[in-house]
């Protein structure tokens, strides 16, 4: 047992050879495991114990297409509230000097995912970097909130700073080096990356940070009101809401099995087309729980009092493209067209994930849709829209925030399509949500059939990620020039052609900026409006006979 109670590493050896080197890997590590009674979840950890194989996944049960590196294991749809990892360390165990961190948290809408699915090898091999795959809490077992003290929430970000904590203390006996750790992470890892970089309880946990396609403002994976939605998830688990306190011991009663029969009949992850919107639930979320968050990450960026780290963020071309739309929420758009009436009803469809409101919903699609008689273009467009709202527009803000506090800023948008993609998939999708994971854990070299480009181009990206978690700057000798984002807002346009290039998204930001700051000048009014008609009312009735 290491001293502060965390357990030591017991580690096996197997090896992987990229060329003429052969580099260990660590495999197995003591972690500490839950215990399992009735209270499920909520129990205390237990002494640490040897762990020969990842445990299982910390999943809610819901569709997550297969990962790009590894195929799921048949134990993925258990559940459990460990915080495995998996640690690889290329050096050759006679080198003193330490490596750098990188630690990866996964995606999947703080809702599904693991850390198996994920394969650092490739990318701590080529870059001798040792990267540590984490698990989480998710669904209801990681997010669900009372919003006060009897359930606060963020139980899954709660066990990724238990993980940050656990490297500190630990990654020197696997020859990493604690004073220089990235975490970086993809979707819901990427927003959970983001999210850690605002909250207090990081402090000197790491030291950069990297978000693809997410970001602490994504509108679908945050919400201030969580009572209402709570109160659902009782209902539909058999349990009173008279209080939060009586919602929390009846849940805690039941089981795992039950809990996910309670998730499915919850409809997770899907687009309610029938529901009201502003009644429906498409993920749990990030919320304020005064410990993790203070304050909601719109304040907190505002107020620029947070980690002020080195901070790369970036998207890819088409965000909504398939995976997303057609394989996860399930949009009606099978017939690879649409009309610009159907569009406006799906938009407000999507107002849980996107928060636009009814009465700018027609706007929106005029504004994206409105160029065109085209329905395939229509539908493409549509898409473009949904991937701005979710990604796009989120990331660009959040970079300019840090941008403007004084952290080093890196943007870059990724357009590629792996040779690896789904024969389901449109051929004319290219960089569409999580194909950038290809390149940056190196799948080319993980699996057969790649091709020369796309070999090399994960040597660069590796590259340009190793070296961010270096020192801060992705750039290196021989490498396209990366411009730093600011107020130029230059960025690195990567695939095939790997460019420099200005104002991502700019346009776009600017119409999302200026509408929704029309709709809260208007509610504003409303609210003056309403409020002198009202006191007007009561004075005349005061004075009435």
């Amino acid at each position: 047992m290491i001293p502060g109670g965390f357990p030591a590493c017991n580690v096996e050896k197997p090896t992987w050879s990229p060329g003429q080197q052969t580099f260990p890997v660590f495999l197995s590590v003591s972690i500490r495991a839950p215990v399992c009674t009735t209270c499920g979840r909520y129990c205390a950890w237990q002494s640490p114990g040897e762990v020969r194989q990842l445990r299982r996944i910390c999943t809610a049960r819901g569709r997550l297409p297969g990962s790009p590196l590894r195929q799921a294991p048949s134990w993925i749809p258990e559940v459990c509230t460990t915080t495995a990892c998996r640690i690889m360390e290329p050096r050759e165990e006679h080198h003193l000097l330490p490596s750098h961190v990188m630690v990866w948290i996964h995606g999947g809408g703080l809702m599904v995912g693991g850390a198996s699915t994920y394969d650092g090898l490739a990318l701590s091999a080529h870059e001798n970097v040792v990267v540590v795959t984490i698990q989480y809490r998710l669904g209801i077992w990681g997010f669900f909130s009372t919003g006060d003290e009897h359930s606060r929430g963020n139980w899954g970000h709660l066990d990724q700073v238990a993980a940050l904590r656990w490297v500190q203390d630990n990654i020197a006996n696997f020859g990493g080096d604690p004073g220089s750790v990235t975490i970086f992470g993809e979707s819901a890892g990427g927003q959970s990356v983001s999210i850690l970089l605002l909250s207090p309880l990081t402090k000197n946990l790491f030291h950069r940070a990297i978000s693809e396609s997410g970001v602490a403002l994504l509108s679908s994976l945050f919400r201030k009101d969580t009572k209402s939605l709570a109160e659902k998830i009782a209902i539909e688990a058999g349990c009173k809401t008279t209080t939060s306190a009586v919602m929390v011991h009846c849940l805690r009663q039941k089981t795992e099995e039950e809990l996910m029969e309670v998730t499915l009949k919850m409809k997770f992850m899907a687009l309610d087309l029938v529901g009201d919107p502003k009644e429906s639930s498409t993920f749990l979320t990030t919320v304020i729980d005064g410990v993790l968050l203070p304050k909601a990450p719109a304040e907190i960026l505002a107020e620029k009092k947070y980690n002020m780290l080195p901070y790369m963020v970036g998207i890819n071309q088409q965000e909504f493209g398939w995976i997303i739309p057609t394989q996860m929420l399930g949009y009606p758009l099978s017939e690879g067209k649409l009309d610009q009436k159907t569009a406006t009803e799906l938009l407000w469809k999507s107002y849980p994930i996107v928060n636009v409101s009814k009465e700018l919903t027609p706007v929106a699609t005029e504004k994206y849709l409105g160029g065109t008689d085209d329905p395939v273009k229509k539908k493409d467009l549509f898409l473009d829209m949904l991937a701005d709202l979710l990604f796009g527009v989120p990331s660009v803000n959040v970079a300019r925030h840090h941008r403007d506090a004084g952290a080093p800023t890196y943007m870059y948008e990724y357009r590629y399509r792996p040779s690896f993609s789904s024969d389901m998939r449109p051929k004319t999708v290219i960089g569409d949500h999580g194909d950038e994971i290809f390149s940056v854990l190196g799948a080319p070299f993980l699996k057969e059939g790649a091709t020369e480009e796309e070999i090399k181009l994960s040597k660069m990206v590796m590259k340009y990620w190793a070296n961010f978690a270096r020192n801060g700057n992705p750039n290196g000798e021989g490498l396209p020039q990366w411009p730093a984002y600011d107020y130029k807002e230059g960025y690195l346009q990567i695939g095939a052609t790997t460019q420099a290039a200005q104002k991502l998204k700019d346009k776009e930001v600017a119409f999302w900026t200026e509408l929704w700051a029309k709709e809260a000048a208007q509610k504003l009014k409303d609210k003056e409006v309403t409020f002198w008609t009202e006191l007007l009312t009561k004075q005349v009735l005061e004075k009435s006979p």
